[in-house]
């Protein structure tokens, strides 16, 4: 039997993402090098004589801002033995362990409103038994033709359904027919052309 496994990436982060996450890493660097080592580069042997106190407050912040800037998200299923894993990375460093999967019944795309209320995302959700969901991916309401396919080629992977919930509660949902044209389907969207 052919192993049957998907990838969901979240998607690389933006360059300006990168170039912080750089930045602050380096800037990390020197905070932890300086717990050790007089570093007499641009004043920053002063670095070594200060007290450790406000070097690790620093250093508190700007790790986190570091990794935040350059993890990604990567959701992996294992169909054969009904396995999936959440793994965060961070650079080649990836975390996450294997859960047991229930039983898929359908994918779903969801619009979101956001805090403010005037902006939305799209939510591309994986529905199992007894209406639990995980949240695969995020897109900008910018991205509706993106985000329509990514929960279209999923559901169509998984061989599952595929609901499109982003109407307004004015109307019904529908249940996208996965034998029809993708490229047909988004330029009939009431929302493909906002």
């Amino acid at each position: 039997m052919k192993e049957k496994q998907i990838i969901i990436f979240q998607g690389a982060k933006a360059n300006w993402q990168l170039v912080m996450a750089a930045i602050l890493f380096t800037i990390s660097f020197f905070l932890i090098a300086s717990f050790f080592v007089k570093i007499e580069i641009l004043y920053l042997e002063y670095l070594y004589y200060a007290h450790w106190m406000p070097k690790l407050f620093l250093l508190s912040f700007i790790l986190p801002l570091a990794i935040n800037n350059s993890s990604n998200t990567l959701y992996s299923f294992d169909l054969n033995n009904m396995l999936y894993k959440k793994q965060f990375s961070v650079g080649p460093v990836r975390f996450g362990k294997w859960k047991k999967l229930q039983s898929i019944e359908y994918i779903s795309i969801y619009r979101q409103s956001l805090k403010n209320g005037s902006e939305y995302a799209y939510d591309i959700n994986l529905w199992l038994k007894g209406k639990v969901h995980v949240t695969i991916a995020r897109y900008s309401e910018l991205f509706f033709e993106e985000a329509f396919k990514m929960g279209y080629q999923t559901a169509e992977t998984l061989k599952v359904s595929y609901l499109d919930s982003t109407a307004d509660y004015s109307r019904d949902w529908d249940w996208i027919e996965l034998d029809k044209k993708l490229d047909l389907l988004i330029n009939n969207h009431p929302l493909s052309e906002i």
